[in-house]
């Protein structure tokens, strides 16, 4: 079956197209996906999204967000957020996903805001 995978995933590559094949063996199962060559995946590590409330986003070149009270973030530097239901600063929500440099455990930075 590799064989014939590896030959419809060229032939959707070459179409423009995208592949998704997915196997099973009794308890265990694969899955693999091909959606083209610009198709970026920004997931280090697997983890499933978390979400955390944030006190403050300031408005400078550096945009530091601030968590709530002593809610640690648990980000690493490269990781990426998203904003959803932000007050002030609307247009941060559903802007699109954001890389991130830790400042430290409660705050990190998500780049220019200063336009916001």
């Amino acid at each position: 079956p590799l064989g014939e995978a590896t030959r419809i995933n060229e032939a959707c590559r070459k179409s423009g197209g995208r592949f998704i094949m997915a196997d099973t063996y009794g308890l265990f199962g694969g899955l693999f996906c091909d959606f083209g060559a610009a198709f970026e995946v920004v997931d280090a590590d697997g983890e499933e999204p978390v979400s955390g409330m944030l006190t403050s986003v300031s408005q400078d070149e550096e945009g530091i967000v601030t968590m709530h009270d002593e809610t640690r973030h648990g980000l690493s530097d490269g990781d990426h957020v998203c904003f959803t239901e932000v007050q002030g600063m609307t247009e941060l929500n559903g802007s699109g996903s954001r890389p991130i440099k830790v400042l430290g455990p409660f705050s990190f930075s998500i780049g220019d805001t200063s336009g916001y």
